[in-house]
């Protein structure tokens, strides 16, 4: 049964490029639950530490620290420290929802390259696009 884990908020919608994601539902299903497990345990510290990430992703994805669009790979990549660096994959595409596909620990670097890429992203939609 799936899960669902929040929503995506319109300033992010909106700050991201993809107004008309605002407000649909975040889910995560079983079967990616299990690829995480699978995928994405042992990148983590301990045991204890993704299962305590896993439990806590609705409160990642309504606290982040920072949130990217990745156009190439329609992925809203949620980020937030929560005693180590934390990625949560979403994949963006049409219907009534959007799922979780991954989460992992981060190196903050990734995310400070994100950060430029987000800011650059921005001023060429405000001086190229609009």
């Amino acid at each position: 049964m799936k899960q669902i884990l929040g929503k995506v908020e319109k300033e992010i919608a909106i700050k991201c490029g993809i107004p008309e994601y605002a407000g649909k539902k975040i889910v995560l299903y079983p079967n990616d639950k299990r690829h995480c497990e699978k995928r994405h345990l042992q990148d983590f510290a301990n045991k204890k530490h993704f299962y305590y990430t896993m439990s806590n992703l609705d409160y990642i994805i309504a606290n982040p620290d920072f949130v990217y669009y990745n156009s190439k790979n329609d992925t809203l990549e949620y980020y937030k420290n929560i005693g180590q660096d934390i990625s949560i994959r979403i994949r963006v595409e049409n219907g009534p929802e959007l799922r979780i596909k991954t989460f992992f620990p981060v190196e903050e670097d990734k995310i400070e390259e994100r950060k430029v890429k987000a800011k650059f992203q921005e001023a060429y939609n405000k001086y190229v696009v609009n």
